[in-house]
C-alpha cells in the first residue's frame, strides 16, 4: 500500500468517525433536549395558526429547576390522559401554583384547564421555544371562531374546574 492510499483511507476513516459522532450527538440532543412537534387545530389560532411546526425544549423534571423554568405566558406541550388515550396539547400557561399550572387555549371552546383542571408540571412534555406557522386560519374558520366566542359569552356555562383566581 502506497503512502497516498494510506492517507486517503485514513482521511475516510476520520471523516466517517466525525460524521458518526455528529450524528449520535444530534440524535441525543433531539431526543433528549429538543423535539419538533406538529400543532394542528384552531385552539391556539392567534399564535400558532391552523397548522404549525413547533420546536420544544424537552423537560424531564429531574430537578425542581425545570419546573421553575415554566413561566406564565409560555406555550407548553402537556400530556393529558383522556380515557385510554394520551393527548399532546399545546396551550398557554396563565397561572402557576407550586408545581401545578393552569393552561388555556385561544379558542373559546378550547379543550384546556377549564375542562381538566390544574396540570401537574410533571405532565409538561416541553416548552415551545420556536414555531413556524404553516397555515393561517381561513376566513370561514375565523368567522366560526367569532360565532363561537359570541355563543360562549351568551351561554356563560360553568366550567367544572375553573378556579376563582382565573375567572
Amino acid at each position: 500500500m502506497s503512502r497516498n492510499e494510506y492517507v486517503r483511507i485514513k482521511r475516510k476513516i476520520v471523516l466517517f468517525c466525525i460524521c458518526l459522532a455528529l450524528s449520535c450527538s444530534f440524535t441525543l440532543i433531539m431526543d433528549y433536549h429538543y423535539t419538533p412537534v406538529l400543532a394542528r387545530g384552531l385552539s391556539m389560532y392567534k399564535t400558532l395558526g391552523a397548522f404549525s411546526i413547533a420546536l420544544l425544549k424537552r423537560y424531564h423534571f429531574e430537578s425542581y429547576k425545570d419546573i421553575e423554568d415554566i413561566k406564565i405566558g409560555d406555550l407548553v406541550d402537556v400530556r393529558i390522559t383522556d380515557g385510554d388515550k394520551i393527548l399532546h396539547i399545546v396551550k398557554r400557561v396563565v397561572a402557576k401554583q407550586g408545581d401545578k399550572i393552569w393552561v388555556l387555549g385561544e379558542h373559546p371552546f378550547s379543550y384546556d384547564s377549564r375542562y381538566y383542571g390544574w396540570v401537574s408540571a410533571f405532565q409538561v412534555y416541553g416548552k415551545v421555544i420556536r414555531y413556524i406557522v404553516l397555515k393561517k386560519p381561513s376566513q370561514e374558520e375565523l368567522h366560526n371562531i367569532e360565532l363561537d366566542t359570541i355563543r360562549a359569552n351568551q351561554m356563560k356555562f360553568p366550567y367544572p374546574n375553573l378556579p376563582q383566581s382565573v375567572n
